[in-house]
């Protein structure tokens, strides 16, 4: 018997039973599970919640992965924290939670913690979104919140204070502190991007139900059932649309990476290559005259008789030198000296085309390989570069300077030597030969005397010919 207050005579009474649902036949006739048709119906009560529930948890991990790996991180933790709390809340009112977990006061510690939790997560993802005074009001109201959910759920797990005890406060507090969260959201709305908008919405949506059930469990409102799985349902859709919007925009910004780190590793490459070409013109080629330089002659000579043995191909070297070239540094300076030799470089690039290689042997020694190139075409092609070496004017700084003259010795494969690699001995041996002859000529290295155009027989032995271009044999026809 059950005495009811005064004044209630003749009104609806509303009775709550909470009851362990499979140990109810341990006292009874007959068990729950046996009675399918009281087990359907808690499963059909509980199974709009439980998949509601299922969502959000779908979605509070995707939300968790954003926070780990996407730039809005902390944006994402508080819809994951928010998920959740709403997704743990929603289990724990399902009557079916017994036939999960058979423990009603851990089911109702874990509902109120997740309740206490949903202003934290709406807090601080609202004061992520602002700055200003807007950012610190909200700022405040979520730590005070979060305080109140240490010290309530902290009381209770020692004994303190029973459970029931701590709704009254939390939602006396709450009346207050969720609709001006939601206001001053909604005083900024224009300033939030569009899936903070849609964010916002969802929540002017789930806070209305919340506070209605906060209603009815105080008697406010008469009693009548409020699904806050809708309002859940609604946020999860509206959270679901937004990370299909990341994940496409996620999507936009690595294809737009990709190809920025594309253009860049060719850029890169490219500079690379231009560098690599730069040090490899510094190894091989000489930084005054922007011929190849001995390092580069040794690599090339190599090769190019290795390929004049496989191919019984003439390959023709030419040893040069400027004459006299110590007055000239002696008389106007070293640096007109290197301005003759850039002068020199310049006229040894325009004379020798296609594969002809000529290099800066050293000093004001200049030597000339020509692949493929008979001893005749070459004694020609050295006393054309004579010529024009004798008429070439050169000036330093407004100062006429004298004329410079070549010597050069020639030697030919194979019709000096079987050995292709003795080309440059004999080269040498021929433009000593040049020397000695009285300079400004060209002189081709034979392995016996014959008969010549010209001879200076004093200075002429046998293995060398002096062969003079028809300026410089009028010249020498003078002098005797």
């Amino acid at each position: 018997m059950v005495d009811l207050p005064e004044g209630f005579s003749g009104k609806s009474l509303n009775i709550r039973v909470f009851s362990y649902y499979t140990n109810i036949g341990l006292w009874g006739e007959v068990k729950v599970m046996e009675r399918l048709d009281v087990l359907k119906s808690i499963i059909q009560m509980s199974v709009q919640d439980l998949a509601v529930s299922a969502l959000v948890f779908v979605l509070a991990f995707i939300a968790s992965i954003f926070a780990l790996m996407g730039p809005e991180r902390r944006g994402f933790a508080a819809i994951a924290l928010f998920s959740y709390a709403s997704g743990l809340m929603l289990m724990a009112e399902a009557p079916a939670r017994q036939l999960i977990i058979d423990n009603a006061l851990a089911w109702d510690t874990l509902r109120a913690g997740s309740y206490y939790t949903l202003p934290v997560a709406l807090g601080l993802l609202l004061s992520h979104w602002f700055n200003g005074t807007t950012k610190r009001w909200l700022t405040r109201l979520w730590t005070l919140h979060l305080a109140y959910l240490a010290i309530s759920i902290g009381l209770v797990q020692t004994g303190v204070i029973s459970l029931s005890l701590t709704f009254p406060a939390f939602d006396a507090l709450l009346v207050v502190t969720l609709p001006a969260m939601l206001m001053l959201a909604l005083f900024r709305f224009r300033e939030l991007s569009i899936e903070q908008r849609l964010l916002a919405l969802s929540f002017t949506f789930f806070i209305p139900l919340l506070l209605a059930d906060m209603l009815v469990a105080h008697g406010f409102v008469a009693w009548r059932p409020i699904s806050l799985s809708y309002g859940t349902l609604i946020f999860s859709l509206a959270n679901a649309a937004i990370f299909l919007w990341h994940y496409r925009h996620t999507q936009q910004q690595m294809s737009l990476t990709n190809e920025t780190l594309e253009h860049q590793v060719a850029s890169r490459t490219k500079e690379l290559d231009r560098l690599v070409q730069e040090l490899e013109n510094l190894s091989f080629k000489d930084s005054l005259t922007n011929l190849y330089n001995r390092r580069h002659f040794d690599t090339v000579f190599a090769h190019e008789c290795r390929r004049a043995q496989q191919n019984t191909s003439q390959l023709t070297l030419l040893m040069l030198d400027i004459d006299h070239f110590k007055q000239i540094n002696d008389h106007f300076g070293h640096d007109a000296g290197d301005s003759v030799l850039v002068a020199i470089g310049a006229l040894l690039r325009q004379h020798f085309r296609g594969l002809d290689i000529v290099c800066r042997f050293g000093g004001e020694e200049f030597i000339a390989l020509l692949p493929s190139t008979s001893v005749n075409a070459a004694e020609a092609c050295a006393n054309a570069l004579l010529e024009q070496v004798s008429q070439l004017s050169l000036t330093h700084q407004g100062t006429l300077l004298r004329n410079v003259t070549f010597s050069c010795g020639v030697a030919t494969y194979p019709d000096h030597t079987q050995d292709p690699f003795r080309l440059l001995k004999l080269a040498d041996e021929a433009l000593y030969q040049a020397k000695n002859g009285g300079r400004n000529r060209c002189i081709v290295w034979v392995e016996a005397s014959q008969p010549q155009e010209f001879m200076l027989g004093s200075h002429s032995p046998a293995g060398a010919i002096t062969r003079l271009s028809p300026k410089m044999h009028e010249t020498s026809e003078r002098k005797l």
